[in-house]
């Protein structure tokens, strides 16, 4: 089994240091953010990150990244997060860990469910499709406070019924 360590400190180091710090406190991989060298999408970075974490005998387990699916402008979203796929690809990270909706607190906004995942199936499966053209495996996370929950992660992922999909279940 190996352990990884999520590197979003936003503490001013790069991610090739997080990855010596990982390595010297007995971790074997570590999961991309994006912060610190990923502020933006960097495919420079990427590679000179996987040549990092190579040297170090290190991978990385995925990448993840905040997404609103739900928001003012979808299709900026998805081009950012296929940006952030093709960073995954090039750093050696299988997954493309993410969001839909990442509202933390309840806002008392009437949100209907299956309204909510009828607007976010088919982006989803636009990024589901263009992650595995790079082989790249896609999980999301119930990380919010509406798209959240077994009932409606369930839902969700029959809705999408996309065989690149799968549920990170914090």
């Amino acid at each position: 089994h190996k352990i990884g360590m999520f590197a979003c400190a936003k503490n001013g180091r790069t991610f090739g240091e997080m990855l010596q710090l990982a390595k010297d406190m007995g971790f074997s991989m570590l999961e991309l953010f994006q912060y610190d060298d990923l502020q933006v999408p960097d495919l420079d970075v990427a590679k000179a990150l996987a040549e990092k974490a190579a040297q170090l005998n290190m991978t990385f387990s995925c990448l993840s990244l905040g997404v609103n699916l739900m928001g003012e402008d979808v299709e900026a979203q998805i081009r950012r997060a296929k940006a952030y796929i093709l960073v995954a690809e090039a750093a050696g990270a299988p997954w493309f860990h993410f969001t839909t909706f990442p509202v933390l607190t309840y806002d008392r906004r009437g949100v209907d469910r299956n309204k909510m995942i009828q607007k976010l199936v088919p982006s989803i499966r636009e990024l589901c499709d263009f992650a595995a053209e790079h082989q790249i495996g896609c999980v999301l996370e119930g990380q919010g406070y509406y798209v959240n929950g077994v009932e409606t992660l369930a839902q969700l992922l029959s809705a999408v019924d996309h065989e690149n999909l799968g549920i990170v279940a914090d």
